[in-house]
């Protein structure tokens, strides 16, 4: 997958974990169109946190868009 030449929006935004949660839900908008296309990635930064620390790949996250048509 590429990420050249695809249309990129960037946003923020605040996730709230409480306390003795492991996770939390993150909405990314899909503006779908009736093109069949290829899968799309998407990258998610978290930065910032508040009473916690960030796991995995420094706070880094990847989704993929398989088909929205």
């Amino acid at each position: 997958m590429s990420f050249q030449n695809q249309p990129r929006r960037r946003v923020s935004g605040t996730t709230i974990i409480e306390p003795g949660d492991t996770s939390g839900m993150v909405t990314i908008t899909v503006n779908g169109d009736l093109t069949e296309e290829l899968p799309e990635a998407f990258l998610v930064f978290f930065a910032n946190p508040d009473g916690a620390s960030l796991g995995g790949f420094y706070g880094l996250g990847a989704g993929v868009i398989i088909d929205d048509d």
